[in-house]
């Protein structure tokens, strides 16, 4: 029952630093970085409410990072609650890739919310606002990297962990964005939702077979071969996985083919947006279907 208990926090944290991420990666993008919108200083009026979703983003990473540190090292105590906070055990957890992955994320948030917040201080200083936001970019790619310190690749060779760093910060950008461009179905008008929702497809068409590709690669070098997704554990949940991206994908092309034209005819405003809940559900599925492949279901399995 107590491994039950430590398992699930275990879970819940690595999920809440998936979405931690995935908010703070997509909101970020959209609203400093690489706004999608071409009205000059409009865009960050018309996404500046999300600087609170980019907080929320940074204070759910901060959350999960520090209750999954004591989740873990309250289940390789197997002392109970006080087993977590056994200074030994935590001695021991803190040297761990556990523990070198969670000073890289604490460190690395702080900054980039540093940055952020800085960039938005400074108005006029072209060169400064760049700096910030390539700072911004490069704490993105560090929190990716800490995903290759643990998990099923931590073993794997260079090539494999930099596929899955593109393949995280894809998928952050992707569902990241999904829930603010939810937003602006009801707050742009219909031509301005068109150009917003036109260029985001337009990066997307590039990002996204990246993103596959990427995928399909780890995928076979986790599995090492094609009867092993039928045949183990590990391959069935994968599979699963798959069949959840196939979903998202037929909603992604909805939107693009057929949701995204109608509104330059000033229609399609709430199916677009009711697809959009749909595409967050699925991806909401998609990240706890990968939170527990990387936590209780090993390739070997």
């Amino acid at each position: 029952m107590e491994m039950l208990v430590w398992n699930s926090l275990i879970f819940a944290t690595k999920l809440g630093f998936y979405l931690g991420f995935a908010t703070l990666v997509g909101s970020t993008l959209l609203t400093h970085v690489f706004p999608i919108s071409n009205h000059g200083h409009t865009e960050s009026k018309t996404l500046g409410n999300l600087d609170r979703v980019i907080t929320l983003g940074g204070t759910t990473i901060f959350l999960s990072v520090v209750l999954g540190f004591l989740a873990n090292t309250g289940a390789m105590a197997e002392q109970g609650i006080s087993g977590a906070f056994e200074p030994f055990m935590m001695e021991v957890m803190w040297m761990s890739s556990i523990g070198e992955a969670s000073v890289i994320r604490l460190f690395t948030t702080a900054t980039l919310l540093t940055s952020i917040y800085m960039q938005k201080k400074v108005t006029s200083q072209t060169w400064i606002i760049n700096t910030f936001r390539t700072v911004t970019i490069l704490c993105f790619f560090a929190l990716a990297y800490t995903f290759t310190l643990t998990g099923h690749i931590a073993e794997f060779d260079l090539i494999a962990k930099l596929l899955l760093v593109l393949h995280v910060m894809i998928m952050a950008w992707w569902f990241g964005s999904l829930l603010p461009l939810r937003s602006l179905c009801t707050r742009l008008a219909y031509q301005e939702l068109f150009k917003v929702m036109e260029k985001f497809g337009q990066l997307a068409s590039i990002f996204v077979p990246m993103l596959l590709l990427a995928g399909l690669i780890l995928a076979y070098r986790l599995t090492g071969s094609l009867t092993a997704l039928v045949n183990t554990s590990y391959g069935q949940v994968l599979l699963l996985k798959v069949l959840s991206v196939v979903a998202i994908l037929g909603l992604a092309a909805l939107h693009k083919y057929q949701l995204v034209p109608q509104l330059k005819l000033n229609q399609g405003r709430r199916m677009l947006k009711a697809s959009l809940t749909l595409e967050i559900a699925v991806a909401l599925i998609i990240l706890s279907i990968t939170t527990g492949l990387t936590s209780f279901v090993g390739p070997s399995n």
